[in-house]
């Protein structure tokens, strides 16, 4: 029953946070598409694009995520507003199921940036070197992926915690205004953090912090599932 639930959820979910955070979904894709065609047009010598980009593009592209998946927080802010979590829970439907419906949703806009920004990306570095270098893939799928969706996971269950236990605020001092900044935290870590590691650990440093995120949110969302978060949860006030 609660998967049936949250499968259902989740498909609304992210139909709305598509309509409502087109914005933001377009100027993620946009300046990804835009950053990335400059990367490997402005890169002198077909040689050095797989590398270049291979270098930027796992640290651009959870940037962008981040940004595109707005809209699943702002369907969060709406409906917790207008008390549609109250009438979900008190039809049965658990916190933990809610607040993984917007999660997913968030990290379905992250898959679409992704896509197309990665899609680009490697059909250019095809084009201009004739291949798809090893370390490219690597770093596309192995740092950039896991990281943003770390990252956005990260900060819609921290944007979701923040609305359910303080007082509702709207522009950049509410959940929504600020998400970004909790997204590219982690980002910022692991710039710091690769400078100050040897080259064997460096290699970890993507997928070891993605996979920290993940149990930071997995610990979010049992925590929500309290009793006096709930309320909160359901309050709006």
């Amino acid at each position: 029953m609660e998967a049936a639930g949250l499968a259902t959820l989740v498909r609304i979910n992210v139909r709305r946070a598509v309509r409502v955070g087109r914005i933001y979904l377009g100027m993620a894709i946009a300046l990804g598409l835009f950053a990335t065609s400059l990367i490997v047009l402005e890169t002198p010598g077909s040689g050095a694009v797989g590398t270049v980009l291979g270098t930027v593009v796992p640290a651009e592209i959870p940037i962008f995520g981040v940004v595109g998946s707005l809209g699943a927080l702002i369907v969060f802010v709406s409906d917790r507003s207008k008390g549609v979590y109250e009438y979900l829970i008190a039809y049965g439907v658990e916190t933990s199921v809610i607040s993984a419906s917007i999660v997913l949703a968030s990290l379905a806009l992250v898959s679409i940036v992704f896509a197309v920004a990665g899609g680009v990306s490697t059909a250019l570095v095809l084009e201009r070197t004739g291949t798809i270098p090893f370390y490219y893939v690597r770093d596309l799928l192995v740092d950039a992926l896991p990281l943003a969706f770390g990252a956005t996971a990260f900060m819609t269950m921290v944007s979701m915690m923040w609305a359910a236990v303080a007082s509702p605020r709207t522009g950049v001092n509410g959940p929504v205004g600020f998400a970004p900044t909790i997204g590219i935290g982690p980002l910022l870590i692991l710039l710091i953090t690769s400078g100050l590691a040897p080259p064997a650990i460096r290699v970890w440093l993507a997928p070891g912090i993605a996979l920290v995120l993940f149990g930071l949110v997995g610990l979010m969302v049992v925590l929500l599932s309290r009793g006096s978060v709930r309320e909160r949860f359901l309050s709006t006030l």
